[in-house]
């Protein structure tokens, strides 16, 4: 079954890939996938299930491994996207694209998951996500 839960991760990912993968300026794609990927992370069954598969994959190795290709996909993009905006001069210059967009995607992840408990609004998780991120890597 998780195999499955993993093929369903691959095509729910699709359309934030779509997004990092455009050719529009840097800034206004960010701008585009935070709220988008953010309302995704934070729906309560995206958070619950997460929290469920991430103490199997903490358990058994190859539980973790079914998702980690999904997660390097999006990785990858993210850091195509940053490194886009660094060669184009609308990002910070920065020593390692795919570690930034790693801590992007963690900080996007985890914010979700207090959002879950805390009861955030989505507009108020959206807009100190994009203000944290912003202010990480947008030149000034």
């Amino acid at each position: 079954i998780l195999t499955e839960i993993a093929a369903i991760e691959r095509d729910e990912l699709a359309p934030y890939l779509a997004i990092l993968n455009k050719l529009a300026p840097p800034i206004e794609v960010l701008d585009e996938f935070v709220p988008a990927y953010t309302r995704h992370l934070s729906a309560p069954e995206t958070v619950i299930l997460g929290l469920e598969i991430t103490g199997e994959a903490i358990r058994q190795q190859t539980i973790a491994n079914l998702f980690t290709d999904s997660r390097n996909t999006l990785i990858k993009a993210m850091a195509d996207l940053l490194e886009r905006g660094v060669k184009d001069g609308s990002f910070n210059d920065m020593p390692n694209t795919v570690e930034t967009a790693y801590l992007i995607l963690q900080v996007m992840e985890g914010t979700a998951f207090r959002h879950g408990i805390e009861r955030v609004s989505i507009e108020k998780l959206t807009h100190n996500q994009l203000s944290f991120i912003h202010s990480a890597v947008v030149a000034r």
